[in-house]
């Protein structure tokens, strides 16, 4: 169980639990969660979030994952190299030859998921970074689902700073200078970016909605729900960035897909040929 607790302070005197809940970074769609669980309380019991506590009060938010969220994960006792631990994060040293997430289309019984599962004894798996099959190194987990929104925000501000280090074979002649061929392109395909700066995630998003839910309009909790994500994630992370590009928009009746996603994808959208009883009138 993660419980976040704050005790109010008399600068915060008269302001009600859900802006004293933006303290920590809930979105909208998560404190709705929150409050259909009833797991806001100050000083133990229950309230809602237009409860205006006192100074001295305790507020606390119970961010813990629900059991079930994530039916496709099945913990398996298989042994992790933990680099390290505290109550929000897992760093594991990932080695070659596993995979993070188990698919469908195969029977692996060992996936990254499932040993941290079983690791935490938790139904829930949320990776911060990914990793290919074939692939070692440093992956972050997050226990929560919250915590792992938290960390995929910051993976797009200035707090979050990437180093990249090569080997290189023989010595380089001449020792230093700047590299001017056009590498961009086959550094964005390593990292399975395609042109219009779209990951994997972004496409299995778009894709979900097109030929599950003929493109929309869906909603975003039933986009969640088929992709096996948080959908905290999906909306603070992944959709601005597929709003701006002009990928998806949102309508009154939930996410849509643009004809701009039908054609990167190479999708043909079926035309509106109207209703069989329009001839007969």
């Amino acid at each position: 169980m993660r419980v976040l607790t704050h005790t109010v302070i008399e600068a915060e005197a008269g302001q009600p639990v859900k802006q004293l809940l933006h303290l920590w970074g809930i979105s909208g769609t998560f404190l709705s969660r929150l409050k259909f669980r009833q797991a806001i309380t100050v000083n133990g019991a229950p309230v809602t979030v237009r409860f205006v506590p006192c100074p001295g009060d305790v507020l606390a938010a119970d961010v813990s994952d629900l059991p079930g969220e994530h039916p496709h994960i099945r913990p398996v006792d298989f042994p992790l190299d933990i680099l390290y631990e505290d109550e929000d994060l897992l760093l594991i040293n990932k080695p070659a030859g596993i995979a993070v997430h188990p698919a469908a289309l195969t029977e692996e019984t060992a996936t990254i998921a499932g040993a941290a599962a079983h690791y935490l004894h938790s139904e829930s798996f949320h990776a911060v970074n990914r990793l290919d099959r074939g692939t070692t190194g440093v992956m972050a987990v997050a226990k929560t689902g919250f915590i792992h929104a938290r960390c995929m925000a910051m993976l797009h501000t200035d707090d979050f700073r990437r180093e990249y280090r090569a080997v290189c074979e023989g010595i380089p002649c001449p020792a230093d200078g700047d590299i001017d061929l056009p590498i961009a392109r086959f550094a964005l395909e390593a990292l399975n970016i395609d042109r219009y700066g779209l990951d994997q995630i972004d496409n299995r998003i778009l894709s979900t909605i097109i030929d599950k839910f003929a493109g929309g309009p869906v909603g975003l909790s039933t986009i969640a729900t088929a992709l096996g994500e948080d959908a905290g994630t999906l909306e603070e992370v992944y959709e601005p960035f597929l709003i701006k590009e002009g990928f998806l928009k949102r309508t009154p009746r939930g996410r849509e897909t643009t004809d701009l996603a039908w054609r990167h994808l190479g999708r043909r959208r079926i035309a509106d040929t109207g209703s069989l009883f329009d001839d007969l009138s």
